[in-house]
């Protein structure tokens, strides 16, 4: 793709509604409480890709955006239960963007809850400890959780 069509590309997908909510955000959002599973893993491939492998770091700005209210695209994947999503999220780091990667799954809404406060999910919980092989035990796994 044209390097000046790629870029007006990303500054489209950077853009904020009124709640800036990135086109990330919206594709995640499940709607108003709801805790069904979101099935946009298609769409999220597709904004993600779109910044290609070259724009590294504008992809994890994208990624790591925040809204009105300090939500992530992370929140809106944890709280629709998506493991496909989360793990797409999580592997825009890669191996060698670990502090980031940390960075990202430590960030806090406006109510100081980690996007895993309310997760309940086993596959998901999983999958974090095996991002950060920090938790050892099945006892420890629920600690994140409560």
């Amino acid at each position: 793709m044209h390097s000046k069509i790629k870029k007006e590309l990303n500054a489209y997908l950077m853009k904020e509604n009124n709640s800036q909510n990135t086109a990330l955000h919206l594709t995640l959002q499940c709607g108003n409480g709801s805790t069904h599973i979101c099935r946009n893993e298609e769409i999220v491939k597709l904004l993600l890709k779109a910044f290609g492998d070259e724009d590294k770091e504008t992809l994890i700005e994208f990624v790591m955006k925040e809204n009105k209210y300090k939500k992530t695209a992370l929140h809106f994947a944890l709280n629709c239960k998506n493991e496909k999503i989360v793990k797409l999220l999580l592997n825009v780091f890669g191996e060698e963007r670990k502090e980031e990667l940390i960075e990202f799954v430590m960030k806090v809404d406006e109510d100081l809850n980690l996007g895993l406060h309310n997760c309940s999910n086993e596959e998901i919980i999983n999958l974090f400890l095996n991002t950060f092989d920090y938790f050892t035990t099945k006892e420890d796994h629920t600690k994140i959780c409560k």
